[in-house]
């Protein structure tokens, strides 16, 4: 029976070891997401691996399996125990917040809508300025927190006071 095992690999590589187990014959999870982000006074969008330095390979792991990924150039180990479905729904959950989740705040009240409202549980850190969410989630046995971006909303009284302290300046 084919199931998920997570592969960590040096970071940077991800692409040439998709590559690699593509190549290989093997089914190959290495989702990506869009993020602005600010770099010489300019917004760009880049895109970025959500599970960088790791790499999801669903297949029968057999001891000539096992060594084939092993020898592979960039990769490290694989992770004890196999990745269970509920933690693969977990990663494609993070790629759907990534795109529609939204943060509002409001007077003393925090709203969430979009996918971020099933995960409020997971949320480490809000960090308003660059408007990203860090998020924590179990891959294979190893507790994993990455950066994912919301749109947060101020709510119109918050919104209001800070465009007079722009125009008095």
């Amino acid at each position: 029976m084919k199931r998920w095992y997570a592969i960590k690999i040096v970071i940077g590589k991800e692409e040439a070891v998709e590559r690699q187990l593509k190549n290989a014959g093997l089914e190959v999870l290495n989702p990506k997401y869009g993020l602005w982000e600010r770099k010489g006074g300019r917004w760009q969008e880049k895109e970025k691996y959500l599970l960088s330095g790791y790499v999801l390979i669903q297949t029968v792991m057999t001891a000539e399996r096992y060594y084939l990924l092993k020898n592979m150039w960039y990769v490290s180990y694989v992770l004890k125990g196999a990745v269970t479905e509920a933690e693969v729904m977990d990663i494609k959950s993070c790629l759907e917040l990534a795109q529609t989740s939204t943060i509002e705040y409001r007077q003393n009240k925090i709203m969430y809508s979009g996918a971020i409202k099933d995960n409020v549980q997971r949320i480490i850190k809000v960090d308003r300025r660059k408007q990203r969410v860090l998020l924590s989630f179990e891959l294979g046995g190893e507790v994993i927190e990455r950066w994912l971006p919301v749109k947060i909303i101020y709510g119109a009284e918050n919104h209001q006071g800070r465009e007079k302290k722009t125009t008095s300046t």
